[in-house]
């Protein structure tokens, strides 16, 4: 079943929808994900590891070469295998081998469990952690790697509102933990969820053009977004959205892409955050099957179908999660031959244009990954308002 929707403001070719993965299979033969993407793009991936965390920043070229930032390391296995196929591509075959910044997003282990061997086989340029303690030890790995690390030339700590630019035209924007949280890592009781570092992703973020002899102000104007919520929960959005208010000039917290915290725990999202964040794209980082935790719950899945196409007032029936662009890294599918295959890693490729995304599924599990395998799975056939009322044709 193939949905035609509004996506007029995309400037790539429109990529096909699928409501089910049935006949993804042929798929393959008609995308490529290599080629689709432009020096001038930046790639987002969202490693399939698990109820863990392991993402990739590639960032556009400047100088003819990519910087490369990494967030969260669950498996360095899953991590070093990705960045090694793209350095055999035009992505990455330039590249001096050194990630710009390694971040940890808070101490636990389905979060940090290879950071310690990225450190040691990486030259890393910064790290990043929320500096909340935690006797693993995971946690003692990485901070002994890091004292052991003379490559490492920065150590930072940040807390919400600490902006860096990296290049021209991407800014990170840290939304949380906020001072007031972070005054409270040593306290008894203290959710270690809550120290996680929630970052937003801004491309293209300008700040001045020189258009002939006039110079023109950009810095409110906004480029697209990612908005990456680690393992932050309620207590942690709540300051968030405090910090980060709804202003007449545009929300702070819109994101075009939200990493939903937590793998979709009940805990880490409420309605009015969502409403906020308005993602076109919702990812979730989780097992299979579930795993110890079940996640992600079924509470959180229908807040981010609510948001997304709001029908609690008036009813009526809802696009899959698919067309509403919620996807989970242990999405399977029935190939022709009724095997139960998994999607894989998810990846956004972003453009300079706004509302110029484009989401891939490389198709990769525990034991390869194969980059021409990867398929194009955007869609914006639901309205871009958050609340559609129009009749949604099938």
């Amino acid at each position: 079943m193939i949905l035609e929707g509004n996506v007029a403001a995309m400037t790539r070719s429109s990529p096909t929808t699928l409501s089910d993965f049935e006949t993804i299979a042929g798929l393959s033969e008609r995308s490529d994900f290599i080629s689709d993407i432009k020096s001038t793009d930046l790639v987002y991936f969202l490693l399939d590891v698990g109820n863990g965390d392991a993402q990739i920043l590639l960032l556009p070229e400047q100088y003819g070469r990519r910087a490369v930032v990494v967030v969260d390391v669950a498996r360095f296995k899953m991590v070093d295998r990705l960045i090694r196929a793209l350095s055999d591509t035009p992505l990455l075959r330039d590249w001096n081998g050194e990630i710009e910044i390694a971040i940890a997003t808070h101490p636990h282990r389905d979060h940090i469990y290879g950071m310690a061997k990225l450190l040691s086989s990486y030259r890393v340029r910064e790290f990043w952690e929320p500096g909340c303690p935690l006797p693993s030890q995971s946690y003692f790995d990485m901070c002994t790697t890091i004292e052991d690390r003379r490559h490492i030339t920065g150590h930072c700590l940040p807390t919400s509102g600490y902006e860096q630019r990296i290049g021209d035209l991407v800014q990170l924007t840290v939304v949380a933990p906020s001072v007031a949280l972070k005054h409270r890592f040593e306290e008894r009781g203290f959710d270690v969820n809550n120290s996680s570092i929630a970052l937003l992703v801004e491309y293209p973020k300008m700040q001045v053009a020189q258009l002939g002899k006039r110079r023109h102000d950009y810095s409110h104007r906004r480029g697209n977004r990612l908005l990456l919520g680690a393992d932050a929960q309620t207590v942690s959005w709540a300051q968030v959205e405090t910090e980060f208010p709804r202003l007449s000039s545009g929300d702070y917290l819109k994101a075009d892409v939200f990493k939903v915290p937590h793998h979709g725990s009940k805990h880490g999202v409420n309605l009015e955050l969502v409403e906020r964040v308005s993602p076109k794209f919702s990812l979730i980082s989780c097992a299979s099957g579930g795993g110890r935790h079940n996640f992600p719950h079924g509470v959180t899945q229908e807040i981010l179908r609510e948001a997304r196409y709001a029908i609690a007032v008036k009813g009526g029936p809802r696009p899959t999660d698919h067309e509403l662009g919620i996807h989970q890294t242990s999405d399977r599918y029935l190939n022709g031959e009724d095997m139960n295959e998994p999607l894989g890693t998810i990846a956004v490729v972003v453009g300079r244009a706004l509302n110029d995304l484009a989401l891939w599924r490389l198709r990769d599990d525990e034991n390869q990954i194969n980059l021409q395998r990867a398929v194009c799975l955007s869609s914006t056939a639901v309205a871009s308002e958050m609340v559609s009322r129009r009749t949604f044709e099938r």
